[in-house]
């Protein structure tokens, strides 16, 4: 697509309006003149300059029409990837309305979660509720052996598993393998909740794994406590590991139902100016905990972690956190980009902050490289992290 308007023109439209969220999310609005402000801050006129050459070198000399608002994209990119920031980015509006969608705890798609299986074959771990898996009739420990008629063992796992992604409204061709029968599936892809909260008892314990942080994933917490309470377990286990992240209010609302009063969370900004920002209330549940935590617990995860060790709930069970300490604002522009910015640490309620450090474990348990490897597949009796967590409670 070959838009008609010039590069000045296209970084001009992208006027910051509002909607500002923390991804490690409080919302406030404000309004910035972007484009007035990108010379002086990118060399001034030489840059606008080179910009302008650029585009007549390009008119002129380039072998085929190019997509003008592309470019303008790569230099918004470019001029925040020169903050050599890693956590700061700008984002086209494709890329940003999925990053919102996913902060929902909204996906597109089928519906299941999965893996390699050892023979080759794609292995359905679980089907999300009410997604289009589900209402056809996949269920957990399917395996996928065609996508889109083609053997997964000619097209290869990655390969599928493309495959098996696609837009609201398309069609989605496959064959699952149950019990040794081929059983073939016609599925149109949604858009479904994702489940982010799994639990289950484990002996006299309540184990709950989570996944993320996002808009619904507290009331999937809380719905999850509320079923493991009624079983009255001896203590909680909270699993982390492999845990990115995601929005600082999800967290903050979950860890306000474990917590005694208090802070929670804080951040101290560019020239030391500090703010809490959220704080728990007296109610708390008053039972032992330990949390599972690995080398990709990381951000809302650490907080999580970190807190529960603060007020003395628990321990941490496992191996050093990713060490990310650092809050980001997105900030969405006019025509549905974002810039997003680290613009503060967060600190948790010690107010000892985690950046590139990590987070250490009391009970500290190292998986092996064969254990690392077929982590997904371990049980409660075979993975050493979780059955120390769950002995230390019983």
């Amino acid at each position: 697509m070959n838009k008609k308007l010039t590069l000045g023109t296209a970084v001009a439209l992208m006027i910051l309006v509002a909607a500002m969220t923390f991804s490690i999310t409080m919302t406030v609005v404000t309004r910035f003149g972007f484009s007035s402000s990108l010379p002086d801050l990118a060399g001034g006129a030489d840059t606008e300059s080179k910009i302008k050459t650029f585009e007549r070198l390009i008119d002129e000399n380039f072998y085929k029409d190019a997509d003008k608002q592309a470019l303008a994209d790569g230099i918004a990119a470019g001029f925040i990837a020169g903050l050599g920031d890693r956590y700061s980015e700008y984002m086209n509006a494709d890329t940003y309305a999925k990053e919102k969608q996913n902060n929902q705890g909204k996906n597109v798609g089928i519906g299941i979660n999965i893996m390699r299986d050892e023979s080759g074959y794609v292995l359905v771990q679980s089907v999300n509720p009410d997604s289009p898996a589900e209402k056809a009739g996949v269920t957990a420990g399917d395996l996928i052996v065609k996508v889109e008629n083609t053997d997964v063992l000619e097209t290869g796992y990655d390969e599928a598993y493309l495959k098996l992604l696609g837009e609201v409204g398309t069609r989605c061709v496959f064959t699952v393998r149950r019990d040794g029968k081929d059983i073939d599936m016609d599925v149109v892809r949604e858009e479904y909740e994702s489940v982010s909260v799994y639990f289950r008892m484990i002996g006299g314990v309540g184990y709950i794994k989570i996944t993320g942080f996002h808009d619904n994933t507290p009331d999937q917490f809380e719905d999850a406590l509320d079923s493991l309470r009624e079983q009255k377990p001896k203590g909680l286990v909270f699993d982390l590991r492999n845990n990115g992240g995601g929005t600082l209010d999800s967290v903050a609302k979950m860890l306000d139902i474990l917590l005694p009063e208090g802070d929670i969370v804080s951040a101290v900004y560019k020239g030391g100016d500090k703010e809490v920002l959220y704080t728990s209330d007296e109610n708390e549940i008053d039972l032992p905990m330990n949390v599972l935590i690995n080398g990709g617990t990381a951000s809302a995860s650490e907080l999580f972690a970190a807190a529960i060790r603060d007020y003395g709930k628990g321990k941490l069970v496992g191996e050093n956190s990713y060490g990310k300490g650092v809050m980001q604002r997105t900030y969405e522009l006019d025509d549905g980009s974002a810039v997003k910015l680290t613009v503060a640490l967060f600190n948790p309620p010690s107010g000892k902050n985690f950046n590139e450090k990590g987070l250490a474990p009391e009970l500290e348990v190292i998986l092996t490289d064969e254990q690392k490897e077929n982590f997904l597949t371990l049980t409660d009796e075979n993975d050493p992290q979780l059955t120390t967590a769950v002995k230390d409670l019983e």
